[in-house]
Formats: C-alpha cells, structure tokens, sequence
C-alpha cells in the first residue's frame, strides 16, 4: 500500500546550499512515507530535516481539509512533529484554556482595584476620610520639598512664589530648626475638609434659626427689599452715605446695559455737629449738603422744580422727584425698606435726642423744608448695597444671589424665601409680590459657642484681650481688622521661645546679610495690634529675590533690622497658612447660603426688577468686595478648593459659581434700592411665576436656552 519513491523528494544542492528546491510531488505524501519507515537512511535524514522546514514555513491549506489516513497496525512511534501535526488536526472547533496561577492572581487583585475605586466615592465623607487620610497624595514635583512632608504644608509652599534659598545657610542646623518650628505653628491653622463640611452643616442650622426668633446667634435681619435688579433698568437716582466722618452725596444714571454713570460730592462732618444737642441741627446739615449737590449737578432739573413750586400748577408729579438710598451705617432696628431707629451711635457721634427716633423721617423732613425734589425711598445697609451694585454688573441676566464683604470685617446679604422668615409679624410693611427677601446675615457672629470654629492659642488671646470678648467669633478669623494681630501673637510665640532662632542669631556667619538680627524695644511687633494685615499680602506674594520685599518691610516698618531669607521665609509660611485658614472658612459661609436657597438646582429664580423675557445662564452669582478678597493672594483660588470638597457642591457645582468683585455697595447700591423700592411702591416688580406658569415658563426657557447652545 505504501511505497517509498525516490524522486518524491529529491534536493537540488547545485545553486547553493542555503536554496533547497524540491519537486511539485505531493508534499503530504513524503511525510506519510517517512512515518512508515522505521530505520531512516543517511539520505532520508537530510530529506526530513527538508519536509521539517518545509512544513514550519509554509501554510498549506490542504493539509487541514485532507483526513489523516489509519497507520497500519505495529507502525513505528510516530516523530515528535508528526504527532502535533495529527493533534492539531483532531482539535475542537473551541478550546478553554484554564489560566496560570500567576494570571489568575494578577486578574484578581484586578478586580479589588476597580471596586475600590467604584465604592469609594459612594461612601459617606468621614468613612471616606479615613480612607484618604491613609494615603496623602505626593508632592509635587515642581514644588520645594517641605524638610518634613505634610499635604497642608506642601501645599503652602506650592502656592507661594517659587523661594530657592541659598545653598550655604538653607541645611544649617540653625535653619531647619526655625524652618520645622514654623512649620509646627502653620500645621495649627490647617482647617481641612471634614472641618469645612462640619462648619457648612453647622452654619446652615444657624441660617434657620435666625429666620425663625429674634435674639439668635446669627440675627438674619430683614431688609425689606424684596428683588434684584439684572443690568436691564434705566433711570436716574439718588444716594447719600453716613458712614462715619463723611458724607456724600450721588446720582447714579442707569443706563439699561449694565453700565452707569456716577456722580458725587464729599464733605467732612463738623466735629461740633457729631456731638450737637439736637438731631435737626445733624439732619438739617445733610439735607443742605443735597441741595447744593442738586443746583451744582442737576441745576436744570432743581430749578425747573422750584419754579412749578412757585406756579399755579402746583407741587411735582412723582416722576420729577428723585428717589434716593440712605447709606446710614450704624445700628439701626429696621421696620420697613425705608424706616429704622437708631439704637445707638458709634464712630465719635453722640446725639442723645436721635436714639429711638426714625433717621429716614428725619432726614425726609429736612429736606421737605427745603423743598428739594427728593424723596428718602430705601433706608440701606452696605452689605446689601454691595448684593444689588454686583447685581447690576454681573454679565449676563441671572440675579446675583448673595452679597459678601471680606475686607476690614465680614458680613454677607443673600436672596431668600419670604416664607421661611417667620419672625415677621403678619402686621410687617412687606411688598409680597415677588416672594423673596433680601436678607442681612450679620455672619460675623456665626458659632460665638466655638462649636465648628478653629480655636487656635493666639485665637483665643486675641479674643480675651479684645474689646468685645466672647462675640463676632467668625470675623475675629476671617476679616482684616484680626488677621494681622494673629499673624503677630503666632510671631511672638517663636520669638519668645528660646529654642526658636526666629529673628536671633549668635554671630554674623549665621545670616546671609553678615550680621545679626535685632528687634527694636519699641517695635510694632511687641504691640497689641502693631502688625497690619497688608503684611499678609505683601509676603505671602513676595517673588523677590531672598524675599528682599519681606526683609525690608520688616526693616522699615516693623523695627527688625537685618533679617535673614530663613527669617522672612518662617514669617511667609505662616502667614499663608492664616490666609488660607479665612479663605477656607469664607467658603463656608459661601457654600451654607447657596445649599440653603438651593440655587445651583435653580439659579434662575431669583426675583428680579426687570419684566424684559431673558435667557439665563445656569450660573450662580455672587458678588464680593474687600480688600482681602481683591488683594490676597490666592484668596479666590482658596475659597473654590473648599467649595470642591463640600459634597453638595462638588467640582462641577463649584464651576457654575461666579464669583466676581462689587464695588461702592454704599452709593450704587443704594441708588439701585431706592429703584427697587420705587418699582415696589408702583407694583412693577417682576416675580418668579410660580404654578403651572411657572412651570411652563421655566420650560420654554431651558427650551430657548437648548436651541441657542445648539445654534
């Protein structure tokens, strides 16, 4: 049956041995025939080796269609090829191939990975901490590496300028001492993320409490302005500001688009009148300081006012009386948008006969004796002036939803539900129309129980030492008027421990300037409030070379004579851990108002003065004026890393937050409500529409808004 063929494999060595050419017999049958032979010969075992390279280097398709003949029985063993060639040919259509033990594992703890990384985040936040806390991220690489590594402090030295201090004094032993003692007082101001979420949950409960009694720690004072305005209202207007040893007077054109245009005059009070016996002799001198404010500025209009006076046509019309905002900025018990009683006065004045009395009607009253065109509209707070001038510079149409002074002290004005203040007696002059309310917080006094506030050893004798021990809990960390004395009380704890080389040096070599540092007897910084907060600023954005700006600032106005760069940089580390503490507890206040009036579900709805149809931005706004704010550096940049760690919020929340500046709260804003209380007393204020209207209004909106993204 099987027959050895010479000539169906024979080799042609002639051209060169590495070409091998074999005749076109059937390939398949010259590896049968050598599996039937049992002693293969001296010419059969080159000729093997051939069939063998042949079969590994080609892909011959009839080999897989073909069946494999039956081997006679007492065949020799099959070659080792030959027995994989026959298995691959019996294979199933399909295998499983069960991994390696090593696959496997690697599969496994594969698999623990990814559900760690589904099932955190699901996790309530302190549960999640601990978690985080474990692992904390490294630093970065473009950042100095901090001697001892700490996530708060690294981060500190990240966000100032880049500092390389010098080779020869940096790896000192004296350096690394001062440098890991100012570290230890910085990780004292560090407020992390539980911290803030705890502050938020607390300050939002204190919210509450305010709009329900009086006498609670945040007073959550009613304003009785009851809309906003959104760039859209035109118009002239009025406002005067008392707020301490100036008065000024302005007018304010609306121009419809945003923009405005100001006018104003200042003038200094007279000593003698800020204590005088009467309250006419004060109110009488302001009503006179707007008349010739009218004859020098508007002298058209005033004596065209005094000639109708003068005619048989009689008194003006309302639409020739200029509305105007009361900036009074002392304590007041406010009744109505444009009626208060003065509770007390403060800033050297001293009227004794004012206590108790309305300042709108007095003020109203001096005028009407003069017969100016002018009618007191809106008595005015100028944390609330600051909501409505931001309202109406914001871009876009949305209303500005909260007001916020970070500068020499702290307070914050926001939009609210009318309902939700229940305090207001059923008998309270309130506009309704709209539904909402413009609320004063007064958030300086938030937590005075020291509940949720860092309470740090120069926090606490700042406040035992201070003139209202006890109260204003939240400002005594946050504002300007503090910041620098803490600055100052955590310098002193260095400076006083003698283990700290904190401005002391034993001989020149060991300071960069060769010589030795030296503090004044009477320098500011032994002083109770001797460092001013403009310091913060000035070191905590120092990119000068060896901080030379620190240094000489120190030199000049603090009485601290050749500092060294390991001096200046201790004092920059801590002060950017004290900014970065109010900026993150800022945020607090921030983020418990926008989760409370839950605007970021809803931006949209906030009442405004305009009845022109608009398409929103789904943006929250919100204005802010102070000098911390404006000036500090990374203050804003602070105040959204917090925001990202607040649940409610997150990263995508704090994206549609839009957080610009407001200026002159005090004049704009109080001309813009005495628009706002013009409008009400009209009733031309535009409400949210509630309802079904409502509802389909807020559809055909989002409706607009989709169609305008897509064009």
């Amino acid at each position: 049956m099987w027959r050895w063929s010479r000539k169906a494999a024979i080799a042609d060595f002639s051209t060169s041995p590495n070409s091998v050419k074999i005749t076109p017999e059937p390939r398949l049958l010259l590896v049968q025939q050598l599996a039937k032979v049992s002693c293969i010969s001296t010419l059969t075992a080159p000729l093997s080796k051939l069939a063998v390279r042949h079969h590994r280097s080609h892909s011959l398709p009839s080999l897989s269609r073909q069946p494999s003949p039956t081997r006679p029985t007492g065949q020799a063993e099959e070659l080792p090829f030959l027995r994989e060639l026959h298995k691959s040919q019996r294979r199933l259509p399909f295998t499983v191939d069960l991994p390696s033990p090593t696959t496997a594992l690697l599969g496994f703890l594969l698999l623990i990975v990814l559900a760690v990384q589904f099932l955190l985040p699901q996790l309530p936040l302190p549960y999640r901490e601990l978690f985080l806390r474990s692992y904390p991220k490294p630093a970065p690489l473009s950042c100095p590496p901090a001697p001892t590594y700490n996530p708060f402090i690294q981060d500190l030295y990240c966000r100032v300028p880049v500092y390389k201090p010098s080779s020869i004094y940096n790896k000192s032993p004296r350096s690394m001492a001062l440098a890991a003692a100012a570290q230890r007082v910085a990780l004292e101001f560090e407020y992390s993320a539980q911290d803030v979420n705890r502050g938020v949950y607390e300050f939002i409960r204190e919210m509450d409490e305010g709009l329900s009694k009086q006498g609670a720690t945040m007073s959550q004072i009613p304003t009785y302005v009851t809309a906003v305005p959104n760039g859209t209202e035109k118009g002239l207007y009025m406002a005067v500001d008392l707020g301490g040893t100036n008065f000024r007077v302005c007018s304010i054109q609306l121009h419809g688009n945003s923009t405005f245009s100001l006018t104003q005059s200042k003038v200094a009070i007279p000593k003698e009148l800020m204590v005088a016996k009467t309250s006419r002799e004060l109110f009488a001198f302001l009503a006179k300081q707007i008349q010739q404010f009218l004859q020098q500025h508007h002298g058209e209009h005033y004596n065209a006012h005094v000639e109708r006076r003068a005619s048989v046509f009689g008194p003006p019309h309302d639409e020739q009386i200029f509305s105007l905002g009361f900036t009074f900025s002392f304590p007041v018990q406010q009744s109505g948008i444009n009626k208060g009683t003065l509770i007390r006065w403060t800033k050297g004045f001293d009227i004794h006969d004012t206590i108790g009395k309305d300042v709108c009607a007095l003020l109203q009253t001096e005028i009407d004796r003069l017969g100016l065109p002018v009618r007191v509209a809106a008595l005015v707070n100028d944390t609330v002036g600051t909501l409505m001038a931001r309202s109406y510079t914001s871009p876009g149409k949305t209303g500005t939803l909260l007001g916020a002074i970070f500068g020499t002290g702290t307070n914050g004005a926001y939009v609210e539900k009318l309902d939700k203040v229940t305090k207001l007696g059923k008998g309270a002059d309130v506009d309704h129309s709209t539904g909402e309310m413009i609320i004063n917080s007064e958030w300086g006094s938030f937590d005075n129980h020291l509940s949720v506030l860092p309470d740090t050893p120069y926090d606490h004798s700042l406040d035992a030492e201070s003139n209202n021990p006890g109260i204003q809990m939240f400002e005594k960390r946050i504002s300007g008027m503090f910041l620098g004395e803490i600055l100052r009380r955590a310098l002193m704890s260095l400076v006083d421990d003698k283990s700290v080389p904190l401005f002391s040096d034993e001989h020149s070599n060991q300071n960069d300037v060769h010589s030795t540092t030296n503090i004044d007897s009477d320098s500011p910084l032994r002083k109770q409030w001797g460092l001013d907060t403009s310091f913060l600023s000035i070191t905590s954005g120092d990119s000068s070379a060896g901080l030379k700006v620190t240094r000489q600032t120190l030199d000049n106005d603090y009485g601290i004579s050749a500092a060294s760069a390991e001096d200046a940089e201790a004092v920059r580390l801590i002060a950017a851990a004290i900014g970065k503490r109010a900026a993150r507890l800022s945020a607090v206040a921030i983020a418990a108002v926008v989760i409370s009036t839950g605007k970021l579900g809803d931006p949209q709805n906030i009442a405004t003065t305009s009845t022109t149809e608009v398409n929103e931005d789904d943006v929250v706004d919100i204005g802010v004026d102070g000098s911390l704010v404006e000036f500090y550096p990374n203050f804003e940049e602070y105040i959204r890393e917090a925001l990202r760690e607040i649940p409610e919020i997150g990263a995508q929340g704090e994206k549609r937050i839009r957080i610009g500046i407001a200026k002159d709260g005090s004049g704009v804003g109080a001309a813009l409500i005495a628009l706002v209380a013009d409008k009400a007393m009209k009733g031309d204020v535009t409400r949210p529409a509630g309802g079904v209207e409502g509802f389909l209004g807020s559809l055909w909106s989002a409706l607009n808004r989709n169609l305008r993204v897509m064009v």
